[in-house]
């Protein structure tokens, strides 16, 4: 999670937007951006994931980056793409959002 704050500061909030469209600058896209951008004038850091834009390899559901001995951290995907920095960035998020199209 997010750095905690000095005592006596509120800690800057860090969010990420996840947009799983492929259609920059639409619809979707203009949500995601209002949203960070009301965070960030509440003084939340904020950053855009665009997925069309990473490289994501199927997932064969071989269970390697849920497997790692030490519970405290994910294990590592075998695929050589971009899936663990975006896991990464959500992890040092404090909270995330993506576009779910209506699901709960």
């Amino acid at each position: 999670m997010g750095k905690k704050a000095s005592p006596g500061q509120p800690r800057q909030r860090r969010i990420v937007g996840i947009v799983g469209s492929y259609r920059k600058g639409r619809i979707i896209d203009s949500a995601v951006s209002a949203v960070l951008e009301g965070a960030q004038r509440k003084g939340a850091v904020t950053s855009k994931i665009y997925l069309v834009d990473k490289h994501i390899e199927f997932c064969t559901n071989c269970r390697k980056c849920t497997q790692e001995k030490d519970a405290a951290r994910r294990g590592r995907c075998v695929h050589n793409d971009d899936m663990d920095s975006i896991l990464q960035e959500i992890d040092n998020a404090d909270t995330w959002k993506g576009n779910d199209y209506g699901q709960n």
